[in-house]
């Protein structure tokens, strides 16, 4: 595979598993801090290890 395909569909996967963390449901509370409106993933997702985590099944840092 070259370069450029690989780089291809590692992007078009890293856009898959974002929107799957980004529209995963969520609570009905939206919080506005500065104008900017917030509302918190579910728990699955509540912090950056668990999001990292996440990722991290499909890009480890061998």
């Amino acid at each position: 595979m070259d370069h450029e395909r690989f780089f291809r569909n590692m992007i078009e996967q890293a856009e898959q598993v974002w929107s799957r963390v980004m529209s995963s449901p969520r609570r009905k509370v939206i919080y506005t801090v500065n104008g900017v409106d917030y509302t918190p993933l579910p728990d699955r997702f509540n912090t950056r290890r668990k999001i990292a985590r996440y990722f991290r099944r499909y890009w480890g840092s061998d």
